[in-house]
């Protein structure tokens, strides 16, 4: 009889050694039929992502092409519109020099005057920001890093300056 138990245990292992890799190998299979199946899905939504984008290239180079024709057109009125105008008289020229002339003169000035109380420093340099009710608006910056360090608002009619940080 202990060789009739020797032989089921010996037949009993070989089959739970076969169930277990009949099981594996079917678990195996399941598992990559599942990736297969993600993968496939990942391909079918790139392609629908790169068929949306290709339409909407296409669209924005469409609606690019007719605001481009509709600028041209606009240009080509405005050109038309300015040439039927009376042309512009000397003493208007000179006006708007002057006045060019005269803003230049007064961010100049302003500068000037933020420069004055800064002091002499070859780190910072001076930009004009803007005016606004006659007030100038001028800052001091960094020259290597372009940080702004403080803003004048300067009144150049009286030289006064008052200081932001």
């Amino acid at each position: 009889m202990n060789k009739k138990r020797r032989i089921i245990v010996i037949l009993v292992i070989i089959a739970v050694i076969i169930i277990a890799s009949l099981l594996t190998i079917r678990l195996i299979t399941i598992r990559n039929n599942k990736q297969n199946k993600q993968n496939e899905q990942n391909v079918n939504e790139n392609i629908i992502n790169e068929n949306e984008i290709d339409s909407n290239i296409t669209s924005n180079e469409n609606n690019e092409i007719e605001t481009n024709i509709n600028q041209v057109e606009e240009n080509k009125n405005e050109s038309q519109n300015t040439t039927q105008n009376e042309p512009i008289t000397d003493s208007e020229q000179e006006v708007d020099k002057q006045t060019i002339q005269k803003q230049e003169t007064d961010q100049e000035k302003a500068i000037n005057i933020a420069k004055k109380d800064w002091g002499e420093d070859s780190t910072v340099y001076f930009s004009f920001e803007g005016n606004s009710n006659g007030k100038y608006k001028v800052c001091v910056r960094k020259a290597d890093t372009t940080y702004a360090i403080r803003y004048y608002i300067i009144n150049i009619d009286n030289g006064t300056f008052e200081i932001e940080e």
